[in-house]
């Protein structure tokens, strides 16, 4: 799981969400039979769990369960994108990471993850990129005894497995890193410039600084495929698909497969 900016989209129950004008759409992993699930059109920063979508909304985060429609306010006031792992609800703002009890609403500020950049978590630890140094650091999912596991500047990471992937400079060059979870060695791998990482399978997806377009490469970094032609300006995955917001129409939502196939706009997607 992870924040990068806010979560367009999100995978459970067969089924795709993903925002749109008018607020949460579904589709099916086959990507057929789109609905209009929540008519909201301040929604951003979405998460799935358990029969709930979780979102914030303005200045609220609010949760709908996807079979009653049934919504409740968990916070007012509260500016910033969620994170929902296991019984831990994260609020991500630009001065770091709080906890939200969505049981009273109240919002405890996690001191050691103050300017944390990027928080990403595998539902047993909670990783994110120093605020001060930019190197990647671990804790446990309350926030408490972190470690760092890379002492260089990380410009984003994801999680595959035991590995940590790292997009990182190196003697003035922009590399691809794996970091082994348990004993913290470092591996440099291709030479890339990348925004965006994001595990997905047995590959890495990222978006190419360079060329503005999705690619995926092997876990080793030397098999590259574009997985689309169009320019995007960011992407999530979710149910197989690949969503992206299409540089080349106007930023509008548009999907494609992981293997480049059926590259299309979604229905009302921004």
């Amino acid at each position: 799981m992870d924040v990068p900016g806010g979560a367009f989209a999100a995978e459970g129950e067969g089924l795709v969400f993903y925002i749109s004008d008018e607020g949460i759409r579904s589709m099916a992993i086959s990507g057929t039979n789109p609905k209009l699930v929540v008519n909201d059109t301040d929604v951003r920063a979405l998460s799935y769990k358990n029969g709930w979508l979780y979102y914030s909304s303005g200045d609220k985060i609010m949760q709908t369960n996807i079979y009653s429609s049934e919504s409740d306010l968990l916070s007012r006031d509260t500016g910033g994108r969620l994170l929902v792992t296991g019984e831990y609800f994260y609020i991500l703002t630009s001065e770091g990471v709080s906890l939200l009890d969505v049981k009273t609403g109240e919002i405890s500020p996690i001191e050691s993850l103050s300017g944390c950049k990027t928080l990403k978590t595998d539902g047993e630890q909670l990783y994110f990129i120093g605020g001060e140094d930019g190197a990647l650091y671990r804790c446990n999912l309350a926030g408490e005894d972190p470690a760092k596991l890379f002492d260089g500047t990380c410009k984003d990471f994801t999680l595959s497995g035991n590995d940590i992937f790292c997009m990182a400079e190196l003697n003035g060059t922009e590399r691809l890193i794996r970091i082994d979870a348990d004993t913290g060695e470092a591996e440099p791998l291709t030479e890339i410039s990348a925004d965006m990482l994001i595990s997905a399978g047995n590959g890495i997806c990222f978006l190419d600084t360079s060329d503005s377009r999705i690619w995926r490469c092997s876990p080793d970094g030397r098999i590259r495929q574009r997985i689309s032609a169009n320019r995007a300006r960011d992407f999530n995955l979710a149910g197989g698909w690949v969503l992206y917001h299409n540089e080349d129409d106007g930023g509008r939502l548009w999907c494609v497969r992981l293997d480049g196939s059926n590259d299309h706009p979604m229905q009302s997607g921004r």
